[in-house]
């Protein structure tokens, strides 16, 4: 996975490199206080949850617009009414990937580990995840769905979206169908900062 993501972001200029061994190590919110100089700035988080990382995002900048993504019908609701009296989240109950399309989405008994691929029942990571939810490996898997899939560069179209300060993506191990799904808006530098988490 790394490397898939490591080749394509050189595609775009773009470079991976290792934290320094020594000195203070900026993290994502460090550096977006440094380099993001304005109160509303536009934040699209793919993978939403339960709306973590927009609590983040509104204790770092005063006005942020935020777009929210998230395929899981129960977790979409959650964070609607999380945030119903806010007018500047809006959230999608859809997934973002490479294509429109429909796929089966896995639902998890920790939902944050839901994702469009199956799990192994015969690694550690899942055999220690199950214990902590007081489950067994067979039973991880709550549910599969069926969820609507589009793409970045379909929804800024739509939606004349024309510059993205921060692209968050939390998928799951679905973040290269994400940025394959991004190009047209990488390629033009509509998008600041990409943060994401690499499985």
């Amino acid at each position: 996975m790394k490397k898939i993501l490591k080749k394509f972001l050189n595609n775009f200029g773009l470079e991976v490199r290792r934290k320094p061994k020594h000195g203070k190590v900026l993290n994502y919110d460090d550096i977006y206080k440094k380099k993001i100089n304005i109160d509303n700035p536009i934040i699209f988080d793919v993978g939403t949850n339960k709306g973590q990382s927009i609590e983040r995002f509104k204790k770092i900048f005063k006005n942020p617009k935020i777009f929210g993504f998230e395929p899981n019908p129960d977790e979409y609701n959650f964070t609607l009414n999380k945030f119903k009296n806010d007018n500047d989240i809006i959230l999608k109950n859809i997934a973002l990937g490479d294509k429109e399309t429909i796929l089966p989405f896995n639902v998890t008994i920790n939902t944050g580990n839901s994702s469009f691929y199956d799990f192994n029942k015969e690694t550690d990571w899942i055999k220690i995840r199950s214990k902590e939810f007081n489950t067994n490996p067979d039973n991880f898997i709550t549910k599969k769905i069926d969820v609507s899939c589009s793409t970045l560069d379909n929804f800024c179209l739509i939606n004349k979206i024309n510059h993205i300060n921060i692209l968050k993506i939390d998928t799951q191990g679905y973040e290269d169908k994400v940025l394959d799904g991004a190009t047209k808006i990488i390629d033009k530098k509509v998008v600041d900062f990409i943060e994401m988490e690499i499985m």
